[in-house]
């Protein structure tokens, strides 16, 4: 019986198969925890050298002071 088993092509291919598929999901998985940990890292220092709106010197308002359509001038 292991000996039909162990000549049966079709089982080998199968392991094969599911192998590489194991492989292919592996790098996948891989790749995409290390495109999170880049995206992270980015989103990181962005945001600490994105200056603080309610700081003087900067922000997303314009020099008038206010925010814009609020009607200060």
């Amino acid at each position: 019986m292991l000996r039909q088993l162990w000549s049966d092509e079709d089982a080998t291919t199968t392991l094969e198969y599911a192998l590489l598929l194991l492989l292919v999901a592996l790098s996948g998985l891989v790749a995409w925890q290390a495109l999170g940990r880049s995206t992270e890292s980015n989103v990181d220092v962005t945001s600490t050298q994105w200056p603080d709106p309610g700081s003087t010197g900067g922000g997303m308002h314009p020099p008038g002071g206010g925010a814009p359509g609020d009607g200060a001038r």
